[in-house]
């Protein structure tokens, strides 16, 4: 079970699970495991705890900066908590998500923030001659998928318990994103749960795209006690995804007397500025990365600047602060604003409450995914029976609009008076505050935040929609055509060589299962390929045995 305590920014989560820690805690276990989504903010967590309870001595910050050793240092804590005393270890998201199902039961789970590794994307390509390498070749199997150009990797069912151990070793010893650790990643999701799991080859290589927190997910959900703090999880990309691999989530728990606002008080002072004005509603509207990088005279409206969108958005945005000290964070290929009182952080602030004196913040980075990104989430929807555009949507929200949302959340609109019971003053002055956002779709989600917010957009630009002519439409569509005939006549012409092979190895004496083995497919790949390609087949393999005879009679001759 998934316990969910919501609260927007600022409303103290963390301080209420800190004050009420004896109420989470499973009675069965002896250890609580507290997640922070970096080290630097679990280890400010660790240190608001130790305040709170000075007297609590196991109490320990265990740093996931070191892969080789986190693991075994938590399990050894795990396995030596006395049964007299409650031990609490503060780590990160990273570090829970490495651990074993066997571990994760010994403890009850806090995770601080949403989960964000769950939509964790990843994409492993290794050379043809470079597999065996990487250990991949004896433990899987390609199948035909429903995907153009891509297959499904299955782990061997007699294979199974030597992948899981290799795939263990793989993520225990190796560095965190290295091309050892995403090979055991795909191992592991071939065993557990192979949905989202593709693979498309070329006469090169291979490139595996998977999202490697799945797995993390088949573990929270056997589990009887897991806490997530979050302002939002409904309608996220997390939550599409607990909920579809079976984890009942629940708001209902012995904190929910608490009643945490979920939309922010006293914000009539806070005005979001979007730097497009268009409607949410439309395509056009979104700030992408192809839009960003454009002329600005050529997509904004009633703009004669040469320049890029990206620079007009930096000066747009410190004309708009002037020479006030604000926080921002840019994207990630932008050079930083030259401005003397701009401060630039990571996207990622969650934690980062030191600023919450300033009054003015701006969200400049579009996180949107690439094209092949949002491919995968169709591919990754499709195979648990999700609207693939929804899937895609719940993405975007979770990656932009709820990233942006905790972003400007730094600022001093943030910071709330309570009593002398931790509940919040309904009545607070507050200052003005400005929210600088990359278009309307971003401001729409942070007012519903904030309702009594206001969105100003007196001085927004108006995106030019992009114009495609019945020509242009047409090149486009044959250019697209033409691409795709190129890579089905390679692709043909790569199974037709390995078919080949394997007819030869037939005609020297092996069965069909071993000439399969020997190439590295299963038998039912090349049936499925020489059902596929039919006469097209049988047409070209009498085309090669006629040119070997031809050849074999003039050597002869």
């Amino acid at each position: 079970m998934i316990y969910h305590l919501p609260g927007v920014c600022g409303t103290g989560k963390t301080e209420h699970i800190i004050n009420n820690i004896e109420l989470i805690k499973n009675a069965e276990t002896r250890t609580i495991l507290w997640a922070s989504l970096t080290n630097q903010l679990s280890e400010a967590t660790c240190e608001r705890y130790k305040e709170r309870y000075p007297d609590h001595d196991s109490v320990t910050m265990i740093s996931s900066e070191n892969s080789s050793s986190v693991q075994s240092e938590i399990l050894q804590r795990i396995e030596s908590a006395s049964s007299l005393t409650t031990q609490i270890l503060f780590i990160s998201h990273a570090a829970l998500s490495m651990l074993s199902l066997d571990a994760l039961r010994q403890c009850t789970i806090i995770i601080d923030e949403i989960p964000t590794l769950i939509s964790n994307y990843q994409r492993l390509k290794i050379p043809l001659q470079d597999e065996s390498t990487l250990g991949l070749a004896p433990f899987i199997d390609y199948e035909d998928s429903s995907f153009d150009g891509f297959q499904k990797i299955v782990v061997k069912e007699n294979m199974k318990n030597q992948a899981k151990q290799f795939a263990d070793d793989l993520l225990f010893h190796g560095e965190p994103n290295s091309d050892s650790v995403k090979a055991g990643d795909v191992l592991f999701g071939a065993i557990f749960n192979p949905c989202g799991l593709y693979v498309s080859t070329t006469d090169d290589w291979r490139l595996f795209e998977y999202f490697d927190g799945l797995e993390f997910i088949s573990k929270l959900r056997q589990l009887d006690s897991v806490w997530i703090l979050s302002a939002n999880l409904e309608g996220l990309f997390v939550d599409y995804m607990l909920k579809a691999m079976g984890c009942s989530i629940t708001t209902v728990h012995s904190l929910s007397h608490l009643a945490l606002p979920l939309t922010h008080p006293n914000t009539s002072n806070v005005e979001i500025l979007p730097f497009l004005m268009n409607s949410s509603t439309t395509r056009s509207s979104s700030f992408s990365s192809y839009f960003a990088g454009s002329k600005a005279c050529n997509v904004i409206k009633d703009c004669t600047e040469e320049y890029d969108v990206h620079q007009l958005f930096n000066q747009w945005t410190c004309s708009r602060f002037k020479d006030n000290s604000f926080i921002y964070c840019k994207n990630k290929y932008t050079a930083p604003i030259s401005h003397a009182s701009a401060i630039n952080l990571p996207p990622m602030a969650q934690g980062l409450n030191s600023y919450s004196d300033l009054n003015m913040v701006a969200f400049m980075a579009h996180l949107r995914p690439a094209p092949e990104h949002e491919s995968a989430i169709k591919r990754l929807a499709s195979d648990f029976g999700i609207c693939p555009q929804t899937l895609v949507e719940s993405y975007i929200r979770q990656t932009s609009f709820e990233a942006a949302y905790q972003f400007v959340s730094r600022i001093s609109f943030r910071n709330l008076e309570r009593d002398e019971n931790g509940r919040l003053n309904i009545e607070q002055a507050q200052p003005k505050c400005w929210i600088i956002v990359p278009d309307m779709a971003h401001a729409e989600y942070i007012q519903r935040m904030m309702p009594m917010a206001s969105i100003n957009t007196s001085f927004s630009f108006q995106r030019i929609p992009p114009q495609i002519n019945a020509t242009e439409n047409a090149r486009r569509l044959t250019a697209k055509a033409t691409r795709k005939a190129q890579r089905d006549a390679k692709n043909q012409k790569f199974h037709f060589d390995i078919l080949f092979i394997i007819h030869q190895y037939i005609d020297n004496g092996l069965n069909i299962k071993e000439a399969c083995e020997a190439v590295g497919i299963t038998p039912r790949t090349r049936r499925n390929w020489i059902k596929q390609y039919g006469n097209d087949w049988i047409s070209w393999l009498e085309e090669q045995e006629l040119s070997n005879e031809l050849k074999e009679e003039i050597n002869l001759s």
